[in-house]
């Protein structure tokens, strides 16, 4: 059996480790990651003729908007609204 002074030890031990040790936290409410983007097409795909592809765009929030656009050495192919 554990004598009382020992028992004691044990508790203030454990509750030393229940105040420094606590879970992590996530950011609650803080919304400033930058959004993920990810497009099934392999970096360097050429082509000659169309391609489809598609992809996801992950954030904390619903975007209020949200658009493409295709660009080559600062000209603008194509985009548009999704």
């Amino acid at each position: 059996m554990l004598n009382p002074t020992r028992i004691l030890v044990i508790l203030l031990f454990s509750a030393n480790l229940l105040v420094c040790c606590n879970g992590v936290n996530a950011d609650v409410g803080v919304t400033n990651d930058p959004a993920v983007i990810s497009i099934d097409v392999e970096n360097g795909v050429v082509s000659s003729s169309s391609i489809l592809f598609s992809g996801i765009i992950e954030d904390e929030i619903l975007p209020s908007e949200v658009y493409w656009r295709v660009v080559k050495n600062g000209i603008e192919f194509d985009g548009g609204d999704l």
